[in-house]
C-alpha cells in the first residue's frame, strides 16, 4: 500500500496540510490491519510505536534527500544534473508555486547550518553524505511528527 502511496514522492513539494492528510490515511489503514475497533482509545504515538513504522514526515524527508544525492553525484553532462543546478530567469507566472522543491532543499540544508555550495561537496563522500542526512533527521520535535 505505502509504495503505491508515495509512488515519487521524492519529487513533491511537500507542505504541512498535505502530510497531515497523508498521516491520517495511514493512520486508518493501521488501525483496519491490526483489527482494532475504533472503540479502543490509543493515541498516534502508540499506534506508530506498536506497528514500528517511520512516520511519513520522514519517509518523504529520507527519500527526497536520497535523490538528491545520487542527482548530485551524476555526471556533470547528465541532463538531471543540469537541471537540478539550473538558474531560471524571468518572472513567475502566477499560478506557480512561490517555494520551488529545490528552495524547500535549501531551507532545510539551512536548519543545519549548510549552504547550496555546501550541499554539492558532500555526496562525493559518502560518509559525509551519511552524517549530514543524519543531522537532519534529528533537527527538532516538530519536524520528526
Amino acid at each position: 500500500m505505502k509504495l503505491v502511496l508515495l509512488y515519487g514522492c521524492e519529487k513533491w513539494k511537500v507542505i504541512e496540510p498535505f502530510i497531515r492528510q497523508l498521516q491520517v490515511f495511514i493512520n486508518r489503514c493501521l488501525w483496519w490491519i491490526l483489527s482494532m475497533s475504533w472503540s479502543e482509545v490509543m493515541s498516534e504515538e502508540d499506534l506508530w510505536e506498536m506497528s514500528s513504522l517511520q512516520r511519513i514526515a520522514q519517509r518523504l524527508k529520507g527519500r527526497k534527500w536520497h535523490l538528491l544525492g545520487d542527482t548530485i553525484r551524476k555526471l556533470n553532462g547528465d541532463i538531471v544534473k543540469m537541471a537540478l543546478h539550473r538558474n531560471s530567469q524571468g518572472v513567475r507566472r502566477q499560478e506557480c508555486p512561490r517555494k520551488t522543491w529545490k528552495r524547500t532543499v535549501e531551507e532545510e540544508a539551512n536548519k543545519v547550518g549548510k549552504t547550496w555550495s555546501k550541499i554539492k561537496r558532500l555526496p562525493n563522500n559518502g560518509k559525509g553524505w551519511k552524517c549530514f542526512t543524519a543531522a537532519l533527521f534529528c533537527t527538532t520535535k516538530s519536524d520528526r511528527n
